[in-house]
């Protein structure tokens, strides 16, 4: 997200989060190409307990021989 707190606008980031996806939704910000919107408030700032990964699911995949898919 790019806040503009004294605008009162703001522009939500939806591509690819790495530099040059974020470059390019900078840049695009900076020169009008990205749509800003206007904001009624502030968001708020909270403060919260980090997150220590325990309730989090670890996905294991299944293993499988290519030599198998492509028999078929």
């Amino acid at each position: 997200v790019a806040l503009s707190p004294k605008k009162m606008r703001f522009a939500k980031h939806t591509g690819v989060f790495e530099t040059a996806g974020l470059k390019r939704f900078v840049d695009g910000v900076i020169s009008g190409f990205v749509r800003t919107v206007e904001s009624s408030d502030l968001p708020k700032v909270v403060d919260t307990v980090p997150w220590d990964g325990g309730d989090g699911e670890q996905i294991v995949e299944e293993e499988f021989d290519l030599a198998d898919l492509m028999a078929d």
